[in-house]
C-alpha cells in the first residue's frame, strides 16, 4: 500500500507536502497500519475522516446521475 501511494503522488507530479488535504474512507480507513501510512507520510492534521462508510456508495450515487453515465436498462 505504501508503494502504491507514493507511486500515486509520484505520478501526480507533485510532492506530499504539496497535498492540502487527505481524506480516508472505506472500512480500511479504520484498519490503525492504514491510518498510520496516511499520517506517516501526510501529518495527522491533514488527514479528514467521516462517513467512512457510506462515502463511497454515497459518490457512487450522485456519478450514477451525470448524464455521461450510461443508465441500466
Amino acid at each position: 500500500m505504501e508503494a502504491a501511494l507514493d507511486e500515486a503522488v509520484e505520478g501526480a507530479g507533485i510532492t506530499a507536502g504539496e497535498i492540502d488535504k487527505v481524506f480516508l474512507t472505506g472500512g480500511s480507513s479504520f484498519v490503525p497500519a492504514v491510518r498510520e501510512i496516511f499520517e506517516n507520510r501526510f501529518d495527522k492534521s491533514r488527514i479528514e475522516t467521516g462517513g467512512e462508510l457510506l462515502s463511497i456508495a454515497h459518490g457512487l450515487a450522485l456519478i450514477g446521475t451525470e448524464e455521461h453515465f450510461p443508465q441500466a436498462v
